[in-house]
């Protein structure tokens, strides 16, 4: 499962390609959605382009987004607070 909605807030099992080409959405890989980011994993830098990307597709602040588990691994577990649209993943 991709995500998990409780109440108002919203689970995301996301796969992360650090050090990609592009930022960007590109498919399902598993039981997570799988993520290319451009920004280097050091210094979390990944991970705040990740919660950017995140808060923009899913049409909340930033600080509506949050890792919950992951933080030095590809595979992230976040939560995101009252999402107002649902990001389009592309169909690999």
């Amino acid at each position: 499962m991709i995500y998990q909605r409780q109440g108002s807030r919203l689970y995301l099992n996301c796969t992360v390609q650090p050090g990609a080409r592009e930022t960007a959405i590109i498919g399902v890989l598993g039981d997570s959605l799988k993520i290319r980011l451009s920004a280097a994993a050091t210094d979390g830098k990944a991970n705040k382009q990740l919660l950017k990307l995140l808060a923009s597709e899913f049409g909340v602040k930033q600080s509506a987004v949050t890792l919950i588990s992951g933080a030095s691994s590809r595979k992230k577990r976040l939560c995101i607070e009252e999402p107002v649209k649902e990001p389009t993943i592309p169909q690999t």
